[in-house]
């Protein structure tokens, strides 16, 4: 049915959208160094929440959600602090509780 197509088409446009903010967030977390400097916080922290999200919202290689979790608690147990690590804990919740 039309409804059906235009259903379909209108899913595979947001996967196509999700996909494309996946590889810019990529870009920006692989182009800041590890620790970030003071400047670099608030964006490194929120392009590794967004592509961690954009896997869970695509729901594509949601294995890596908990390692890449794992790793960022490394840089800092509270995963960047203020206005993230509520974020992250939301996703390491739903995670973790997936058999």
């Amino acid at each position: 049915s039309l409804w059906r197509l235009s259903g379909s088409s209108m899913r595979d446009n947001r996967i196509a959208e999700l996909s494309e903010s996946l590889i810019l967030f990529k870009q920006i977390a692989s182009s800041i160094k590890s620790p970030p400097t003071p400047d670099e916080q608030n964006l490194f922290w929120l392009s590794q929440l967004r592509t961690l999200q954009i896997l869970d919202r695509a729901q594509k290689k949601t294995q890596q959600i908990i390692p890449k979790i794992n790793q960022l608690r490394l840089i800092d147990d509270e995963l960047g602090g203020d206005g993230f690590t509520e974020a992250f804990d939301r996703l390491e919740d739903q995670y973790r509780s997936r058999p």
